[in-house]
């Protein structure tokens, strides 16, 4: 009984406490002040991308992928047919550095761990239509298995 009697008092005290302590207004920082704070920024985050399930027997919708090239006036693509599989990405984040020479850089940080399940495409091509059936089939791919990365990429401008 003398216990609880304790710690009821105890728990008096630090509401009295808490609630003696002041609370500060929110101020206006300029640039310089701000970029002194010290503290946890920056974004992390974890990516689960499912594209067209290949254990989807009955899909009959064909996907692709293109992108365009421009090479001396003549647009080429290159179409990945039926993308498709799982990533699973952990903890990949973004912050603002300073860097050496007083300015600040963007690091990316690199997944710690990348899982693929039945990831790729069916088939590969080069062509100038990019609605047109592959035509010149380059391969197709397919990634099982995980991959792990440490450490950044940092970009900054001139």
């Amino acid at each position: 009984m003398k216990l609880a009697s304790c710690f009821r008092r105890l728990f008096v005290l630090a509401a009295a406490l808490l609630l003696a302590t002041q609370a500060h207004a929110l101020s206006a920082l300029d640039d310089d002040s701000l970029s002194t704070v010290v503290g946890r920024d920056g974004l992390s985050f974890a990516v689960h991308l499912d594209m067209n399930d290949p254990n989807n027997t009955n899909a009959t919708v064909i996907s692709r992928l293109t992108m365009g090239f421009n090479v001396n006036g003549q647009t080429n693509y290159a179409v990945m047919l039926n993308p498709h599989g799982i990533i699973d990405m952990f903890a990949v984040s973004l912050d603002v550095v300073g860097r050496p020479d007083g300015g600040d850089a963007i690091a990316i940080g690199l997944p710690g761990y990348v899982n693929f399940q039945q990831f790729g495409f069916d088939a590969l091509g080069i062509q100038s239509d990019p609605n047109a059936p592959i035509s010149g089939d380059l391969g197709h791919l397919v990634l099982n298995g995980q991959l792990s990365f440490q450490g950044q990429l940092r970009i900054w401008s001139k």
